[in-house]
Parts: C-alpha cells; structure tokens; sequence
C-alpha cells in the first residue's frame, strides 16, 4: 500500500482514503454533483469525511457520531461548490444568488439572467439534505443561530476570495488571516458538533470558542501549504502562500496575471525558493504549541483531543498534496 509522510513524519496510509464508503445520502448528492457540477473528484469527499473524524468534539455521544460526520460532509459540499464557483470560475453572478440558500430571510432567484440555474437548484438540494437532517440533532434550537451567525461568515469569505481574485493588488496576509480563515468552516463544523452534545456544558462555550480561533487558523495553513501551486495554475491568487509573496514583492500582479505556462511554473519556483511555505508551517507550530500549553481547559469537552485531531488534519492535508 502506498504510505505518505504525515506532520509529524508518521506514516499515513492515503490509499486507504480510496476506499472510504460514504453514507448513502452523501452518495447520492455526490452522484449529482459529478452529473451538475463536475468540477472536483470525487476524492474530495472521501477525504473530508475520513478527516473529519479527526477532530470531531469528544462530547459528541457514539450514537450521534455518524449523523454528525453526515452533516458536516454534506455541508462541506456546499461551502466547497460555492467556493469552486468563486475561485475557480469567477461567477459573481451565480454565486451573488447561491450565497442567498442557508439563510432564511434571502431568496435566491435561480433564473436570473447570467445565473447558472442548475447549478443553484442543485445548490439548494445540498442545502436542504443538509437543514432538515440537522433539525432533527437534539440541541438544534439551542445553537442554530450561533451556527447561522458563523456560517455567514464562511460565505463572506468566499466572496473575500472572490473579491481578491478580482483585485490581488488590494490583497494583504491580514485579510487572509481575518477573512480568509472562515473557508475552513471550523466554527460552523464546531456548532454541528454541539448541537449533537447533550451533556456539552453551556458555560464552556467561551473556553471552546477560543481554541477554535486558533484551530481554524492552523486549518487554514496547512490547506495554503498543500494547493497553492494548483491554485496558482488555474488563475486564483487568494491563498495566503500567495499573498505573502505578493506583499513580500517575491511575484507581482502582472506575473501572476500571465497565462504562459512556463512563466508559472517559474513563479511557484520563485516562491519555493523563498521559502514561503516555512514561514506558514512556523506559524502553524506557534499556534498548536500555544494550545498544547494548556492555556484552555474544559471538562465537558477534551480539549487536548480537539488539538490533536487539528495536528492530523495537517497530517491529512500533507499525505493528500496533490490530490484535492
């Protein structure tokens, strides 16, 4: 079996991502997705259901381990469409209408024009496979407008993508690090996860809240690290890795805006040579040693598991460079 080196320099066997079975609802929109959408592998969902079970909050009971996972994987596949559509494809218009779908009081208007209307009625099927499981987790009415308030979040970021790729001369690392975080979907993963704890105490919330700044971070960075050369291929200048070099004037807007193949190359060579991925991975230890230090403690929850499933999705994101 084909084994890679992980974060820590252990041994990961990504072969077995291949085989991971997702649940049949999942199966289904995944079915879909390829028929509609088609723009990422169906590895992609495979791999985040396998790592999400790495940092799924200990306080969530055996029963509902599954149904969690299933709502965090369907949720997933809509943060990762509308983010495809914005990154990859720069549709402000289909995405300004799909971005509308988790939130009650918007409409979205599937066939306006320059809209990709299948793609925002597929959208909204993803949307509701994934709401009406949710209702029925027992702590749903308790922490559904904290979830709300944090997806929006994700959403703002994905058009903070979008907006960078439209003007990267106006792109800085704090943006990337205010904004740009809430593409991992953390917060909003955390929420899914609480709704499902019942014996989760309340007064605990802060405590928990805090590390998950710092987790969604250390998420962040260790996706940066892994796609940016893909990324730079198909034209999207959001990842931090290439703002950094932007703001560091290792690359410029114009070089980045060419489409010569091997000028490319060169500048991911260029950036490689700066080190730039190194500066992000000390930035990543600080974090997870700040956390390790203690500084947090809960005992409703383990804290100290939450992190060490946060250091294995590094460990996941490096065995899967190249793949996702």
């Amino acid at each position: 079996m084909k084994e890679s080196r992980g974060a820590d320099g252990s041994k990961i066997p990504i072969e077995e991502i291949d085989d991971v079975v997702l649940p049949e609802s999942l199966t289904e929109l995944v079915e879909t997705y390829e028929a509609v959408v088609q723009t990422r592998d169906s590895y992609i969902w495979r791999w985040f259901y396998s790592v999400s079970q790495q940092f799924q909050l200990s306080c969530v009971p055996s029963s509902n381990h599954e149904h969690a996972l299933e709502q965090k994987s369907i949720l997933t596949m809509f943060v990762t469409m509308l983010d495809d559509l914005a990154e990859h494809d720069g549709d402000r218009q289909t995405f300004q209408e799909a971005r509308k779908i988790p939130f009650p009081s918007e409409h979205p208007v599937s066939d306006r024009d320059g809209v990709d209307t299948a793609f925002v009625e597929f959208a909204q099927q993803v949307w509701e496979a994934f709401e009406t499981r949710l209702q029925t987790a027992p702590r749903y009415e308790e922490f559904v407008e904290l979830f709300r308030f944090d997806f929006r979040q994700v959403i703002n970021a994905i058009d903070y993508s979008l907006v960078t790729n439209e003007h990267p001369d106006a792109s800085t690392l704090g943006g990337c690090e205010q904004y740009d975080a809430h593409n991992m979907v953390v917060f909003s993963y955390v929420d899914v996860d609480l709704m499902h704890s019942p014996s989760f105490e309340r007064d605990e919330l802060v405590e928990l809240r805090d590390v998950v700044w710092d987790a969604q971070m250390m998420a962040r960075i260790g996706n940066w690290v892994t796609t940016w050369e893909r990324e730079l291929e198909e034209g999207d200048f959001s990842s931090g890795v290439i703002v950094y070099a932007l703001q560091r004037d290792i690359v410029t807007v114009d070089e980045l805006r060419s489409d010569d193949v091997d000028e490319k190359a060169e500048l991911a060579e260029r950036i490689r040579d700066h080190q730039v991925e190194e500066y992000f991975m000390t930035e990543w230890e600080t974090r997870y040693s700040s956390l390790k230090s203690g500084r947090v403690t809960a005992s409703s929850v383990d804290i100290d598991a939450f992190v060490e499933g946060m250091k294995m999705v590094l460990t996941y994101h490096l065995a899967s460079r190249g793949k996702k």
